[in-house]
């Protein structure tokens, strides 16, 4: 039986997993997918005619990748805007089943990524995430359709934490990194697969973001100092 954890807790660790630990710098989280199977078949390539709408492509991705008929229509619940731009909400089949979509204009790279990502969790078998269904786009906005999940109740901080563990256990013979690059919010984040973990997080996230931000104000002796801590910890 899967842990049951707080709506708080989860929703935090996983609006924070789907952007950066679901691409950390470890080992655990090498591509399981086959690119001329299961990611073609679930990945909706979909190109709009004159005549679809934004809920029929949904329902023509949602139904591709589950090889069944599934009519969309819009339902309450799963509506907030996140970072990179990206919205929320929720869809129902003509059975009552929910989902769970998010959408971003011009956010076809992030939102791949994003269900990538989360597609390598779900396939671990620890933390209980949703199930990435498709992502494909619709004009300029792209989307991912996930099975929606119900938060009730609370659950055990420390079961979560065992499960996270757990996660982290599996590995790639690449080393650490993942098979594409991601985001953070908006902010791209580089995964080029490297030997030690400690160059991943000196080169990939705070070497990163210290380039980006210009030092972040600090003089180039303390981002020295700074990155060098990195490789005692």
């Amino acid at each position: 039986m899967n842990p049951r954890f707080s709506p708080f807790v989860l929703a935090l660790f996983l609006t924070r997993t789907f952007r950066t630990v679901a691409f950390a710098p470890n080992k655990n989280l090498s591509c399981h997918l086959n690119p001329s199977t299961s990611y073609k078949r679930r990945a909706a390539a979909l190109h709009m005619s004159s005549t679809e709408t934004y809920m029929d492509l949904l329902s023509k991705a949602a139904s591709d990748a589950t090889g069944k008929t599934i009519e969309l229509k819009p339902a309450s619940g799963g509506g907030y805007s996140g970072g990179g731009g990206a919205s929320t909400s929720a869809v129902v089949d003509q059975h009552g089943k929910k989902y769970f979509v998010k959408a971003a204009a011009a956010g076809y790279d992030m939102l791949k990524a994003e269900y990538l990502g989360i597609k390598e969790m779900f396939d671990s078998h620890t933390v209980r995430v949703p199930e990435p269904i498709a992502f494909g786009k619709h004009q300029s906005r792209a989307f991912v359709i996930f099975e929606y999940l119900e938060f009730t109740g609370s659950g055990s901080q420390f079961e979560l934490g065992q499960k996270v563990a757990q996660m982290h256990r599996s590995f790639s013979e690449k080393g650490f990194g993942f098979h594409v690059d991601n985001t953070c919010g908006a902010t791209p984040q580089p995964n080029a697969w490297v030997d030690d973990w400690a160059d991943f997080w000196d080169t990939h996230r705070l070497g990163h973001m210290l380039r980006l931000t210009g030092g972040a104000g600090l003089s180039k002796d303390k981002v020295e100092e700074l990155r060098k801590k990195t490789r005692e910890l």
